[in-house]
C-alpha cells in the first residue's frame, strides 16, 4: 500500500519535473511561447494557434515524455503493479483535459496533447513490463 502510494507520487512528480524542464527549453527554443499565459484563454489560444509546427511538436513531445516517465517510474517502483501507473497516467490526462476545459488551448492542440499522453503512457507501460 505504502509502496504503491509512493510509486504514484514519484511518477507524478517526475512528470511535473519533465514538463517544467521541457517547458523552459521550449521557451528558449521558441521565444514566442514565452508570452503564453493559460489564465487568459483568448490570448493563450491565439498564441498557440500562431505557433510553427516544430513548437507544437515540442509540446507533444513534452507531454509524451512526461507520461512515459510517470508510468515507467510508477510501475517500476511499485514492483510491477499497474495501479500506481494508471493513477499517474490519469493525473496527466486530467491535466491535459483541464487545458481543454479552460479554453487555453485550441481543440486540436488539446486533443493532440491527450493523444501524446496516451502514447507516452503506453510506452512507459511497455518499457516497465516485468521481465519473465
Amino acid at each position: 500500500m505504502v509502496r504503491s502510494l509512493l510509486a504514484s507520487i514519484l511518477g507524478i512528480a517526475s512528470s511535473v519535473l519533465i514538463l517544467f524542464v521541457m517547458g523552459r527549453l521550449g521557451f528558449a527554443l521558441f521565444p514566442s511561447l514565452g508570452a503564453f499565459n493559460p489564465s487568459e484563454a483568448e490570448a493563450a489560444n491565439a498564441i498557440l494557434s500562431a505557433q510553427p509546427v516544430p513548437a507544437l511538436l515540442w509540446l507533444a513531445l513534452s507531454w509524451s515524455l512526461a507520461a512515459t516517465s510517470a508510468v515507467f517510474l510508477a510501475r517500476r517502483v511499485s514492483g510491477g503493479d499497474g495501479f500506481p501507473a494508471l493513477i499517474a497516467a490519469a493525473f496527466l490526462l486530467l491535466a491535459t483535459g483541464s487545458l481543454l476545459q479552460s479554453g487555453a488551448a485550441p481543440l486540436p492542440i488539446g486533443l493532440g496533447a491527450c493523444a501524446a499522453v496516451l502514447m507516452g503512457a503506453l510506452t512507459g507501460w511497455g518499457l516497465a513490463r516485468p521481465k519473465g
